[in-house]
């Protein structure tokens, strides 16, 4: 199965066992940084010599290949094996490609398959996502895009995906998604997934909606004394801009005039 795997790039793989009751041991290789940033590694379980485990990690100056080799952040699927069973890690392949490098991820979960598509790997997602080690959970949820008439556009599997395929922050689409920021390159963003959501109003269209309400004019008992075709036609009866009558109508003003007012 090694040689297989390995005729598929020209990097040589560096292999190291690490025991369920060890610490995990370092690699000791000295030209590793002139073969680049980013690497693919692969687990493999003794008991059975199969590969249950691939991901990509970015070397760190004081750990060359903390990811492949750290037993933290892992699934519960990955941490079960561990528990059964010494594994064997190995790295194969490296380059300053980032692309590259998720392509490659890409490929050979495919090739080895996910165990609930048949394979043998526990691997939670197809690859590609670009988190190079730990992923909070939120950065994994599934997210939609919707036109700001509400059309369904396209499904992402995890947040990182869609931030990748849009090029925007992750910590962007996320607040996007829980409802923090309304829009983003005229689009909803959302983790819920439906044929077709709400509308959405632009401010524009919302404050022009507003201002061309009627007014309605209350007194302290709630009574109606007094009704304005709009906002306008209020602002100048009252003596104030038609904003400040807006926001007396929305309750959003402190409201030193005792007028009580609504849109009708």
């Amino acid at each position: 199965m090694t040689g297989k795997v390995l005729l598929l790039d020209t990097m040589a793989s560096y292999t190291t066992r690490i025991s369920t009751t060890k610490n995990s041991k370092q690699l000791t290789k000295n030209s590793i940084n002139s073969m680049g940033i980013y690497f693919l590694y692969r687990h493999i379980r003794i008991d059975t010599n199969e590969p249950f485990y691939v991901g990509v990690g970015k070397k760190r100056p004081r750990s060359q290949y903390e990811r492949a080799y750290s037993k933290r952040d892992r699934n519960k699927y990955w941490k079960h094996i561990f528990a059964l069973t010494e594994i064997v890690v190995e790295i194969l392949f490296e380059t300053d490609d980032r692309d590259l490098i998720l392509s490659k991820e890409i490929e050979f979960i495919s090739l080895y398959g996910r165990k609930e598509q048949g394979g043998t790997l526990v691997n939670m997602t197809d690859g590609g996502d670009g988190l190079f080690g730990y992923a909070p959970k939120h950065l994994m949820r599934p997210v939609c895009v919707y036109t700001m008439e509400g059309d369904f556009i396209k499904e992402f599997k995890s947040v990182t995906a869609a931030a990748n395929f849009y090029k925007v922050d992750s910590g962007e689409v996320s607040l996007l998604c829980r409802g923090k920021r309304r829009s983003r390159l005229s689009m909803q963003w959302s983790y819920s997934k439906a044929n077709k959501i709400e509308p959405m109003i632009s401010r524009y269209e919302s404050s022009s909606n507003s201002l061309s309400k009627p007014v309605i004019q209350r007194d302290e008992k709630g009574k109606e004394i007094n009704k304005f075709k709009n906002a306008l036609e209020a602002g100048k009866h009252f003596g104030l801009c038609r904003n400040t009558i807006s926001a007396y109508c929305f309750n959003r003003t402190s409201k030193t005039k005792k007028i009580i007012l609504e849109y009708g």
